[in-house]
């Protein structure tokens, strides 16, 4: 005797079957999309998550804005205010001089300032790196 052959298109299931099946798929579906709402949501955040990338966030949007000031500067500014002024108010606000930031004329003064930056910002982090393995060896 040969076993009975099920198809797919015979009598329909029973309705609690039915239901029950239906129940278990809208439950995967509705977990599956509240996974993926999550992790879009987690992906889309740009909240800052360390100290130090918040530092590096601020030191960044700061120095571009100071580049930017600079950039628009033209050199016929320069050359008609006091040349010598200029670049001795400037060594001393970056406590910078023509050796570490290179020297400043009518035609580079945002190269200067961004030398200067760059120069200031390697310090400092070069600093807070310092403190950081010294606060460390105190453990």
């Amino acid at each position: 005797m040969s076993t009975p052959r099920r198809s797919c298109s015979g009598p329909p299931a029973s309705a609690h079957v039915s239901a029950r099946l239906f129940a278990a798929v809208v439950l995967f579906i509705a977990f599956g999309c509240l996974l993926a709402g999550y992790l879009l949501g987690r992906m889309a955040r740009t909240d800052v998550k360390h100290t130090n990338e918040l530092i590096s966030a601020n030191l960044t949007t700061a120095a571009d804005s100071l580049l930017q000031k600079a950039k628009r500067i033209p050199p016929k500014a320069v050359h008609h205010s006091d040349p010598e002024k200029i670049k001795a108010k400037l060594y001393s606000i970056f406590q910078c001089n023509s050796n570490n930031c290179g020297p400043i004329n009518n035609h580079n003064l945002s190269e200067y300032v961004k030398n200067s930056l760059n120069f200031r910002i390697f310090n400092l982090i070069k600093s807070i790196h310092n403190a950081s393995l010294y606060l460390d060896t105190l453990r």
